[in-house]
């Protein structure tokens, strides 16, 4: 039994590093604030280097000495996926997608940013609704990096998920690295997989560009991390890869605990597999820390486990989501793969996908939800593996080509150069494919913008915040300028006036006097009766805050 780190690589130790720091900067503000202290960022940030320098230090002691092959495609595949994303939400950098959820989230990272604390108690529960007992690494995460870079978790919030997407990808290639036959092709092939992810792109980083399926995107990082050290460790069990697996693994349940089962479960059927003597003592560092921080959350918030019984919005799986070229290469890599003992592991990971989709499944449809939503949110983990064995076939196929010529007289085999050439052709025609989608920009009017923040960062310090309008064409906007950015109550008090979330039923309420005199107003979308109407106090490019013209600035 090899306890020297599973050899890992350079790359393979500077992921482990990043998810040490990431669990780090989630599970130290959340014990202190769940004891009832402060959060310090700057500690917090501080604590969590320290953590990624130790994870470092620990693991290279047994590092394999030939790991310079991967270095380098790993950081390109790392800072290319960064780089198309971030151009995807350029200049802004604000959170895309749109609906009640991206609201929901963001009242609780400005609850965490402006208190410092996690939410406790009825008062909290009236202000940020069901959030008080959300599970908040990614809102930690965006609040403390707001205030790293001098901003806030609102300007912070894209950025994290987009390093937490192309760290997914970066981490999908060093796992077909390991998963891959081991010749030329390998490197190329490995290459692939992290950039096929872009073809299901609904289901990799639509979650966040398109949706606002927030929580869940980032916990993915951490997902994809426990099945790396579930690899690392089915191929030569270590203490090293397990602790991997148990941190990965809190930083899984801190986030979005949904996606902790199939890698536990999987683990669970690897430690059968291998049926290792010190399998109790690798179980117990691997599971128990888990374990621990499962049932520090959940005291007191029993209830909450509630949720995978209900629905909500998500899309079914289409053929188009993935597109047939992804599903057909992930087909053929699987029945290549099929019995294939190195990629056993993962064949469990995926059966524990499907179990768990399955529970999820019934559970949601004997509760009666019409959406078996949390079932249908399993379909996101299960494109990472689906995108090895679609590597695995592209892999499959160059290296028939290399012997495709043995079979006549005429020609001989392929060269070997000719296909590693064109496998690394396909590698190039799908960075070309990224290019070309991150260029057409982001897929939506977004929800939330630069001048709508600030007119409503403006609105908060200067006018009565259940006193305001929104003639802003979108609802969602106006949904989140309520909430999130005027900190209004989910659950407002008895009695108390209900904004009108709809465009057209705020311009009515305003044109016929009957609205609250404060408003925040798009002027190129307002009517002109309306733009008339108002007494303009601040303006933020097209946005602006005003009064009713000839009303009293008051509200009751």
């Amino acid at each position: 039994m090899n306890d020297r780190g599973s050899q890992l690589t350079t790359a393979e130790i500077v992921v482990a590093s990043w998810i040490g720091a990431c669990a780090a900067a989630i599970a130290v503000p959340y014990a202190v604030a769940r004891l009832g202290g402060p959060i310090h960022p700057r500690v917090i940030l501080l604590l969590s280097i320290a953590a990624a320098f130790s994870v470092a230090v620990r693991l290279r002691r047994g590092r394999a000495k030939e790991d310079a092959r991967d270095l380098l495609p790993f950081a390109a595949i790392l800072g290319g996926v960064l780089a198309a994303l971030l151009w995807l939400g350029w200049p802004a950098l604000l959170p895309l997608g749109g609906g009640s959820d991206l609201t929901h989230h963001l009242q609780l990272v400005d609850f965490i940013e402006r208190h410092w604390r996690l939410p406790q108690g009825p008062d909290a529960e009236r202000l940020i609704g069901g959030m008080v007992s959300y599970t908040p690494g990614v809102h930690l995460i965006s609040a403390m990096a707001g205030r790293w870079i001098g901003r806030d978790g609102l300007h912070a919030m894209y950025s994290v998920l987009s390093v937490s997407a192309a760290m997914k990808a970066a981490l999908v290639f060093l796992i077909a690295r390991r998963l891959l036959p081991d010749d030329r092709l390998q490197l190329p092939s490995a290459a692939a997989a992290a950039l096929i992810l872009f073809l299901p792109f609904d289901y990799f980083a639509g979650s966040f560009v398109r949706a606002s399926f927030l929580a869940q995107a980032f916990a993915e990082m951490f997902a994809v991390a426990m099945w790396w050290a579930l690899v690392v460790w089915e191929r030569s069990p270590s203490t090293h890869a397990a602790a991997i697996f148990a941190i990965a693994g809190i930083g899984v349940f801190l986030t979005w605990p949904v996606w902790i089962g199939p890698p536990v479960l999987a683990f669970v059927g690897a430690l059968a597999l291998r049926r290792e003597t010190a399998w109790m003592r690798h179980a117990a560092l691997a599971l128990v820390p888990i374990a621990a921080v499962a049932i520090a959350h959940t005291l007191g918030r029993a209830s909450s486990a509630a949720i995978v019984q209900t629905g909500g919005s998500t899309f079914w799986p289409e053929v188009s989501r993935f597109s047939w070229p992804f599903l057909l290469l992930a087909a053929i890599g699987g029945a290549i793969a099929f019995g294939e003992r190195r990629l056993r592991v993962t064949w469990v990971l995926l059966g524990a996908i499907a179990l768990q989709a399955i529970v999820l499944y019934v559970l949601a449809t004997r509760s009666g939800s019409d959406t078996p939503y949390m079932a249908l949110k399993m379909v996101h983990f299960a494109v990472y593996p689906m995108a090895v064995l679609a590597a695995l076939s592209i892999g499959a196929a160059f290296r028939w080509l290399m012997h495709a010529g043995s079979r006549t007289r005429v020609a001989g085999p392929v060269p070997v150069d000719a296909s590693v050439a064109a496998c690394w052709a396909v590698v190039f025609v799908l960075v070309a494919a990224i290019v070309r989608l991150a260029a057409a920009g982001p897929p939506q009017v977004p929800v939330i913008t630069e001048d709508l923040f600030r007119a409503g960062a403006w609105a908060r310090a200067h006018v009565p915040t259940a006193c305001v309008e929104y003639l802003v064409p979108q609802d969602a906007s106006a949904y989140w300028l309520h909430h999130a950015v005027l900190g209004n109550p989910s659950y407002p008090p008895p009695g108390a006036r209900m904004p009108a979330f709809s465009f057209r039923d705020a311009v009515v309420r305003w044109i016929t006097r009957t609205s609250v005199p404060f408003a925040i107003a798009d002027v190129h979308a307002i009517p002109r009766e309306v733009r008339e109407e108002i007494d303009e106090r601040a303006r933020f490019g097209q946005v602006i805050v005003g009064v009713r013209r000839g009303a009293q600035p008051a509200c009751d």
